[in-house]
């Protein structure tokens, strides 16, 4: 696709209630069917930027996910925004071929018969050739078809076989973009807010996220990012570079400037996109979503009131200024270390 149209939604936001951000955004963008390639929205955009997600965050299959694919197939486009989300606990395997364990009595089960364990407290887990689990409650044993409950202090695993651990979760603010399938692509914002604590509440990511979209490459990235160009480094594997956010007025201005420089030196579209209006720990926000073409001029800029602006993008113009004026060729070399 040569073209591709972006809609920007800039609105107020209210705090911690994703009941009432879904529906303002429901009757706001139901008329785009057709209208639309991609509709992006604010950083926590069902949320606002709070540093309590235990309140509000949800995991990657709830509800507001859920929202967002039923939209983009109703609209048949793309829609994307960031949302505090609850990792899941992953399961990890690892390979073993016997089980020994001692407790504080010396107690030794073989792997020559079944062994079944249930457990009901916290667990520390050391990996490294040996798992070390720390835990205190009760352990069920079934061996040769009777069970036995051992009270335990603790384990030692030696490990060359298979064996499932459970993995606790953590919070991230991730940039979700939803494809009109229903399809996601994620990425974990990579500089958390440390002014605000979000450092300490939740977990930055390490990857960056490039989303192949009918036939564009577009850039994920959420609010704080922009202050660190090197993340952002386009190596010609990006078109447009989308900052979804929840920036403060009071430093409206290295938001509009960063965003320009961001197109400049990458020489691709950048669009921002930014909320509105107060939040409740009285942090006031300009708005100034924006969209900027590879030259750094901008294209659409809205100040602090609500906006829905559609802008068409070119990727042969971009193609085109890229072969006249190839900056990229000059660039320095360099590695990346997260």
């Amino acid at each position: 696709m040569n073209e591709m149209r972006i809609t920007s939604v800039q609105d107020v936001l209210h705090w911690e209630d994703e009941q009432s951000n879904v529906q303002m955004f429901t009757d706001l963008l139901s008329h785009l069917k057709g209208k639309t390639d991609l509709i992006v929205l604010p950083e926590m955009f069902n949320s606002g930027f709070s540093m309590r997600p235990e309140q509000f965050a949800q995991t990657i299959d709830g509800s507001t996910v859920r929202w967002m694919q039923q939209l983009a197939q109703q609209l048949d486009c793309a829609i994307c925004g960031s949302l505090a989300i609850q990792e899941s606990s992953s399961l990890a395997t690892q390979e073993i071929s016997s089980l020994a364990i001692q407790e504080s009595s010396s107690l030794a089960a073989q792997e020559s018969s079944s062994l079944a364990i249930q457990e009901s407290s916290s667990l520390a887990i050391q990996e490294g050739g040996s798992l070390a689990i720390q835990e205190s409650s009760s352990l069920a044993i079934q061996e040769g078809g009777s069970l036995a409950t051992q009270e335990i202090s603790s384990l030692a695993i030696q490990e060359s076989g298979s064996l499932a651990i459970q993995e606790g979760g953590g919070f991230v603010n991730k940039f979700i973009f939803v494809h009109p399938s229903g399809a996601i692509d994620q990425y974990n914002k990579r500089h958390c807010f440390r002014m605000s604590g979000e450092h300490e509440v939740y977990t930055p990511g390490v990857e960056k996220l490039i989303v192949d979209y009918r036939g564009w490459k577009i850039l994920a990235q959420v609010c704080y990012d922009l202050r660190f160009p090197v993340f952002s480094r386009n190596e010609n594997d990006y078109d447009l570079a989308l900052y979804v956010a929840n920036w403060p007025q009071v430093r409206r201005a290295p938001w509009l400037t960063l965003l320009q420089a961001r197109a400049i030196e990458n020489l691709a579209y950048v669009i921002g996109v930014n909320r509105i209006g107060e939040d409740d720990n009285g942090v006031i926000y300009s708005g100034d979503s924006i969209v900027v073409d590879y030259r750094g001029d901008v294209i659409f800029d809205h100040k602090d009131t609500a906006s829905i602006h559609t802008q068409v993008l070119n990727l042969q113009a971009l193609n085109d200024f890229r072969q006249k004026f190839p900056a990229w060729m000059d660039a320095d070399a360099f590695s990346l270390q997260v």
